[in-house]
């Protein structure tokens, strides 16, 4: 959805709440081409607010192009020409730039930073370390020591104001930058600041081991804004012994021993508050309240399901790890039924689902399970029953298990 027929038109609207919805689109929908406009306009806006939303609209196009494919589609020298663009503008009226100058990846990048971070004007500094916030969190700089180091060298620039070295704590939380405790302990700030450094080493001291329990990526890097993410969804299950990763309508294990990641702290774009974050498996990771649900139905592929009463060894090792997580609800016999399913158990997998359909707000798709199941235990008229009551259980007759159960009755030996 967009707010504007044509976010281009509305950028020379002449009212500033249609302009401000036409960077507001660009900024979740927007291209690299449109970047050198949405700069010209942070620059030459009458406005104050479109002014800022247009930068940031840059940056948020920008954001998406940092790692994978997409950050290998944009060459050095685009990412030089939007500097030029840049460099047209005056930090003390628009601090978004910092953001743009975080997304380029480009090695002027911390240097520039650093200046913004010394700048006598509050504002400034304060765009600045939003700025290097927003560089340090991207995969793209996962494991990058040089950055690390340079981050926390700058904790010891005596020409830094006291809220530029704590804001530059933060960065280092968000960073997951541990090598920078002593130097953050060494400070001697008072009142919020204080407290503020004091809460960063907390939790900088807490980064000592990847964080065990499920994990969910949208498919977004840290600190990507986009309507569409470029990898699809995919969950996580963090052991002592390795990872177990749902995505793409199957299970993959990683051992512990050779694995890379990254833990960190930082705010998630559209939530509230910080929590920590991991990278790893080219992905990063948040904390998801459906987490374990979810990547239950994510590697079993539910709507497109085929039920066969065969092993799968990822199958067999997701049921032993996450059945003992799941919640003793309706919701939890579902997704121990799925777990069975991929490990080639029809038989608890049916008492499973008939648990989760004698229990209290059963998944609608319940009854479709059930009767898949029963049919490739060979009860046809069983699972007739199942898919009639797939239909009257069904919230919308448009459901996919509503149309796939009209389909088995229509072609099953026992209409």
């Amino acid at each position: 959805m967009t707010e504007t027929d044509d976010p281009i038109a509305a950028l020379s609207d002449k009212k500033i709440a249609v302009r401000s919805a036409g960077a507001r689109d660009l900024s979740l929908h927007g291209e690299r081409s449109h970047i050198p406009l949405l700069l010209e306009k942070s620059r030459s806006d009458r406005s104050p607010a479109v002014r800022l939303l247009s930068c940031t609209a840059a940056a948020d196009i920008l954001s998406r192009h940092r790692v994978g494919s997409e950050a290998e589609s944009m060459s050095t020298e685009e990412r030089e020409e939007v500097l030029v663009h840049l460099n047209r503008l005056d930090p003390g009226i628009n601090t978004a730039m910092f953001s743009v100058l975080a997304c380029l990846d480009l090695p002027v990048t911390m240097q520039r930073l650093s200046v913004g971070m010394r700048d006598p004007r509050g504002h400034v500094r304060l765009g600045a370390a939003v700025g290097m916030w927003r560089h340090v969190m991207s995969r793209s700089q996962m494991g990058n020591e040089s950055l690390e180091k340079s981050v926390t060298d700058l904790i010891s620039d005596e020409r830094l104001p006291a809220d530029s070295l704590a804001e530059l704590a933060r960065v280092c939380a968000a960073g997951g930058y541990r090598s920078a405790i002593p130097a953050l302990s060494s400070l001697d700030l008072g009142g919020v600041q204080a407290e503020m450094v004091d809460a960063c080493i907390e939790v900088l001291e807490g980064m000592t081991e990847p964080g065990l329990g499920a994990w969910w990526s949208d498919g977004r890097d840290a600190g990507e804004v986009s309507a569409l993410p470029a990898l699809p969804p995919a969950g996580l299950l963090m052991t002592e012994q390795g990872a177990l990763m749902a995505s793409d309508g199957g299970w993959v294990w990683r051992p512990k021993a050779g694995m890379n990641w990254r833990c960190m702290y930082l705010r998630r774009v559209g939530q509230a508050e910080p929590d920590f974050v991991l990278q790893g498996l080219e992905r990063t990771w948040f904390r998801h309240d459906s987490a374990i649900l979810d990547m239950v139905d994510l590697a079993m592929d539910v709507p497109r399901i085929d039920v066969q009463p065969q092993a799968c060894v990822e199958g067999e090792r997701a049921r032993h790890l996450i059945h003992p997580l799941l919640p003793e609800n309706s919701h939890g016999d579902r997704a121990r039924g799925l777990l069975s399913l991929g490990a080639g158990d029809l038989e608890q997998a049916l008492k499973a689902f008939d648990d989760a359909i004698d229990g209290k707000k059963t998944p609608p798709d319940t009854w479709f399970l059930q009767g898949e199941t029963r049919f490739a235990l060979g009860d046809e008229e069983g699972a007739k029953a199942s898919w009639n009551l797939t239909q009257d259980k069904a919230r919308r007759k448009k459901d996919w298990q509503v149309q796939r159960a009209r389909q088995r009755l229509s072609t099953s030996s026992v209409t």
